[in-house]
């Protein structure tokens, strides 16, 4: 039943930049009596917690230098569920390029991200999650350009559910690492594949005549 030609928006990779967009540009300042003495961007990753975990400890056990690498933010779409009440009649159609070709509803889905925030310094990861929640009233929108072949682009929703802080070998100093979690719904659809309309009428012929001397005019 679902044999048939190719076809593929990458929906979940737009959602993925999309999201990693949001939280691209978030600084963080080193100050030292009210100077500051350094300007961070925080670097942004996917990768799963486990993953990120592992990388930043090899990279600790090299150089013994883990604030070069720290803060960072990794983000990992683990989940994906069907949202039924942002559900649509699925047959539906909207047609796009004058009505050549058409799309029914596209289904509607929840993307659960867990997001975590890594630092050295719990300054660090507290100037990074203020920048993050204050944009979160919970939700944030950012506009997706979901299938630029029929200019189809829509605001999608992102909400911030919760915040958990969580701090790894508190009382060594020189191995600690503070971490907080974020959890995100990120509002989007799947879409099924573009059809042509073959019951498109493109040409029309009329026949018309007068009966008194058969004259007849074709268009």
């Amino acid at each position: 039943m679902l044999s048939q030609n190719h076809f593929y928006y990458g929906m979940l990779r737009k959602y993925i930049i999309a999201f990693q967009h949001i939280v691209s540009d978030i600084k963080v300042l080193r100050t030292e009596n009210g100077i500051v003495k350094k300007e961070i961007t925080v670097p942004v990753t996917y990768a799963t917690k486990t993953k990120m975990f592992n990388h930043i400890m090899r990279n600790k056990a090299v150089s013994d230098r883990i604030n070069t690498i720290l803060p960072r933010i990794s983000f990992i779409i683990n989940t994906m569920d069907f949202d039924q009440n942002r559900k649509t009649n699925s047959l539906n159609e909207h047609e796009y390029d004058n009505g050549k070709v058409f799309m029914y509803n596209g289904n509607p889905f929840n993307f659960n991200i867990d997001m975590s925030v890594w630092a050295v310094y719990v300054d660090d990861m507290l100037q990074i999650l203020e920048q993050v929640a204050s944009f979160f009233k919970p939700d944030f929108i950012v506009t997706v350009k979901e299938i630029p072949e029929i200019d189809l682009e829509k605001n999608v929703p992102v909400e911030l559910r919760s915040i958990t802080l969580d701090i790894e070998n508190e009382y060594d100093d020189t191995d600690r690492i503070v971490r907080a979690e974020l959890n995100f719904i990120l509002k989007g659809y799947v879409y099924p594949p573009i059809k042509n309309n073959d019951n498109l009428i493109e040409h029309i012929r009329i026949k018309m005549g007068e009966m008194k001397n058969q004259n007849i005019l074709e268009t």
